[in-house]
């Protein structure tokens, strides 16, 4: 009888828990991500190992912590062709629900990521304020709501993850170029954290005012909740698929077998002219743009999995919606 008595009340809490952070999409400010961009812009360049760049990393922390995040720092030092740099990748823990530490749970981790460095660019004034600027401050409006509503997408624990490095010097290769990204992912394997991941999706340039995020080839269950998210909102002319690859940080994750995907809007500007260049400023970044890319991955991740639209009515290929 007791066990009875115990148990209807305890299923009413969990579900009330699990029903919690529904909409939450609905709380993102585009506004508040913009005015993230305006500050960030106003520090100016932020190459890695610059005095700037650890400003940027205190207005970023200093905003997570508000929003009642847990942040810390995984610092490491590699070399580049600029010599050896200190890089800081920060990473901000979503408030849990008590029911993650009930002894038969063992959630694993849902990543949100965008780098938050500009390339070195000495020649001229590059803020990056859609190439680094937009996605950083989106994780950070994505960050708000999500600790409000205490979300706990499918079921994992989310966190944010801010690469450092992620611009080349010159040209990727090993040693230039997404080092934040493949330290995380080098020091995830040798800890066994990396079996934990659930899956990555990355945010990276989508703040162009002129909204066209593509969706490279990854993984075909992200990609299906993203456009299922996307039409649900009636969002979905803002995002296109693209068989191709692009090299960004979610590669490593991928390159481990990692769930990941990519959103990017590569064509910023007539032919994407103002890619790193000083045309990267804020006039051209709308907040509009802010919040189609902010509510929507919101939005996917409230999505159940029995709620997902079956491959058939994306096509054949499963990649391709």
């Amino acid at each position: 009888m007791t066990s009875r008595l115990l148990a209807a009340p305890l299923a009413f809490l969990l579900a009330a828990v699990a029903c919690r952070g529904s909409e939450a999409w609905r709380a993102f400010d585009s506004e508040r991500a913009l005015a993230h961009v305006r500050k960030l812009v106003e520090i100016g360049p932020r190459p890695s190992g610059s005095p700037e760049i650890e400003r940027t990393r205190e207005y970023l922390t200093a905003r997570l912590h508000e929003a009642g995040l847990k942040v810390r720092r995984q610092t490491f030092m590699e070399p580049t062709p600029r010599g050896p740099i200190e890089f800081v990748n920060l990473i901000a823990e979503v408030p849990g629900r008590w029911t993650d530490h009930l002894p038969w749970r063992r959630p694993k981790t849902l990543l949100l990521a965008s780098h938050y460095d500009t390339k070195w660019m000495p020649e001229i004034r590059f803020v990056g304020a859609n190439d680094g600027g937009s996605s950083a401050a989106t994780l950070v409006e994505i960050g708000r709501v999500a600790a409000a509503a205490r979300l706990r997408p499918w079921g994992c624990r989310l966190e944010l993850i801010f690469f450092d490095g992620e611009e080349a010097v010159r040209a990727y290769s090993p040693e230039d170029g997404l080092h934040g990204s493949r330290y995380f992912v080098r020091r995830a394997k040798k800890t066994g954290a990396l079996d934990r991941i659930r899956a990555l999706i990355l945010l990276d340039m989508i703040g162009d005012r002129d909204l066209s995020v593509l969706l490279p080839r990854g993984d075909p269950d992200l990609t299906r909740r993203i456009f299922a998210a996307a039409a649900s909102l009636g969002m979905r002319e803002n995002f296109r698929y693209s068989p191709s690859e692009i090299l960004d940080d979610h590669a490593p994750f991928a390159a481990e077998g990692v769930p990941a995907l990519n959103l990017i809007d590569f064509d910023y500007g007539p032919s994407n002219a103002w890619w790193h260049t000083a045309e990267d400023t804020l006039d051209k970044i709308r907040a509009r743009s802010l919040e189609i890319v902010g509510k929507t991955l919101l939005k996917a991740l409230e999505t159940e999995d029995g709620a997902l639209p079956s491959i058939s009515k994306f096509g054949s290929d499963p990649h391709r919606p």
